[in-house]
């Protein structure tokens, strides 16, 4: 009798581990790669037009943020892709609602407006421009973001 009751014991144990492990594996199957990089690097073609300001806030390199990969939740957009890395990597950031959606305004302490009337923030997903807002843009599995800053849309884009 006893080694029945071990056996059913034993039985309970390892359904209780099967279970556990897949619940273990869905999560992680619920999480997506990307990566994501901020670049201000256009500003050095538009010294002139830096508000003096934000120079000490320009990287050498025109690298705010190189490219990490961030896991983010399935059916997350590139807005929240954008604010995970930046609370992963100690990046400021300020977006404001707009009657369009969200807008992202600063990465950086660099803000629209700050090198030109026609500067701002885009972003690439696959190396091609967005065509809809950062909380329009549902992200997939190993997409790949980037954030640029432009001074001038008609020539930086």
């Amino acid at each position: 009798m006893n080694n029945r009751i071990l056996r059913k014991i034993l039985l309970l144990v390892t359904v209780l581990m099967v279970v556990f492990a897949m619940a273990s594996c869905k999560k992680k199957e619920e999480g997506i790669k990307t990566t994501i990089s901020i670049d201000v690097s256009k500003i050095f073609d538009h010294e002139a037009d830096l508000n003096k300001d934000k120079a000490d806030f320009v990287p050498e390199d025109g690298m705010i943020l190189k490219k990490v990969t961030v896991v983010i939740g399935k059916d997350s957009n590139a807005l929240d892709q954008l604010r995970e890395a930046c609370e992963d990597n100690d990046v400021q950031i300020e977006v404001s609602e707009s009657q369009y959606g969200k807008f992202v305004d600063g990465l950086g302490q660099i803000y629209s407006g700050d090198c030109g009337e026609w500067s701002g923030w885009m972003f690439k997903v696959n190396g091609k421009w967005a065509e809809l807002g950062a909380d329009a843009t549902v992200l997939n599995e190993n997409d790949e973001v980037e954030w640029v800053f432009v001074c001038d849309y008609n020539t930086d884009m």
